[in-house]
């Protein structure tokens, strides 16, 4: 019987699988934070969704549309590819 964890499965075991399994949790902090939005979605999900239904709130004009402008710097169409 295994004691992994169900994330480890997808990130080995190494510093570098901390790192993301770190960030990853910090984005879904921020995710209930700051959106209040579901535990298990990212930021960018959360965003890519609100934009998608065309939410016109203030959280979606200055916090989601600067991010995912920011993102897609980075990773292109980040926020629509996130919340599929």
């Amino acid at each position: 019987m295994s004691l992994r964890k169900p994330w480890s499965r997808r990130m080995k075991l190494t510093f570098g699988g901390f790192v993301l399994a770190l960030l990853l949790a910090l984005d879904q902090l921020g995710n209930v934070l700051i959106l209040g939005g579901d535990p298990d979605m990212t930021m960018s999900t959360n965003c890519g969704l609100r934009i998608d239904a065309s939410d016109n709130s203030r959280l979606t004009r200055y916090f989601c549309r600067p991010v995912c402008r920011l993102l897609d710097l980075v990773d292109k169409n980040h926020c629509e590819n996130a919340r599929e």
